[in-house]
């Protein structure tokens, strides 16, 4: 089994449980490190929870810096995000370089994002995979070969559980999420239509018939946004860039990895280096 683990995003949760913490934990140069902390022990709770043979991290620190795609382009997509955080992205630099030394893949886009990534390997790996992410626009890829792990409520949701816990049917829930929007990404849905109208909508036999031009286009926009095929699709050389970094696999090296635990004050490293070697073994 392929875990596959959204980075930025739970880095990002990370970095507000650090922030809410009293003490930061620094390292041997003073540097802030409270993010990597958690962010580790994440990992090890995800692996001692799953057990899978192979670990990725898709980042959304892209190779190509300051190059717009279509979301982007689009100008109200995720337009209230504030900038790049150099200091989250210094701190994933560090828990990238842990990793690395676990044999854990990392990998990055052109210039899309990691969801973009994260749905390349799930309808290309031959081996079942696993989403970890607090992210539901990644349960559009869930299928009988790729499960999502929500990492809020610890569930793992499948194809024989997808409709009873997300009340709507896992083939028509990218059409619902077009119909609804979604305000996170400040992507607008059809007027009047909450969560109730639109799954009645999405689930119809023939949920176009009665729109009106306007309405069709918002949803053809919506699509564009929310599809997660279409971003290497349109963007052919991501393909190549994805899987090179796929086949990247780094070497394993358990003493360079405790090294530089010990270099960043990671406590949880420390204290359970059994933990982390069994980890190394047969990851």
């Amino acid at each position: 089994m392929l875990l596959v683990i959204d980075g930025n995003n739970l880095a990002n949760m990370c970095s507000f449980v650090a922030q809410k913490a009293r003490g930061k934990i620094k390292n041997i140069d003073g540097d802030d490190v409270s993010t990597v902390d958690i962010f580790m022990k994440r990992i090890y709770s995800l692996y001692d929870t799953l057990y899978p043979d192979e670990i990725i991290i898709c980042w959304d620190k892209k190779i190509t810096r300051g190059v717009k795609n279509f979301r982007k382009d689009d100008g109200t997509y995720k337009a209230q995000r504030t900038n790049d955080n150099e200091e989250l992205y210094r701190q994933c630099d560090i828990i990238e370089a842990l990793v690395s030394h676990l044999g854990v893949r990392n990998i990055h886009p052109n210039i899309m994002e990691a969801d973009d990534i994260i749905a390349w390997i799930a309808h290309n790996a031959t081996d079942k995979v696993v989403i970890a992410s607090f992210d539901k626009d990644l349960l559009q890829l869930v299928n009988h070969n790729v499960e999502y792990f929500n990492l809020r409520t610890k569930q793992r949701i499948t194809v024989d559980n997808f409709e009873v816990i997300n009340d709507v049917k896992r083939t028509r829930f990218l059409l619902y999420k077009m119909i609804l929007g979604d305000r996170s990404d400040n992507i607008s849905g059809l007027k009047g239509y909450g969560k109730i109208k639109s799954k009645k909508l999405a689930e119809s036999e023939t949920p176009f018939k009665d729109l009106s031009q306007d309405q069709l286009k918002l949803l053809i926009r919506n699509k564009k946004l929310m599809d997660l095929r279409v971003g290497y699709t349109v963007y052919q050389e991501e393909i190549g860039v994805y899987q090179e970094q796929y086949n990247n696999i780094p070497d394993k090296d358990f003493e360079k990895f405790y090294a530089l635990a010990l270099h960043n004050n990671i406590q949880y490293i420390k204290d359970y280096k059994w933990k982390w070697e069994d980890l190394c073994l047969n990851s």
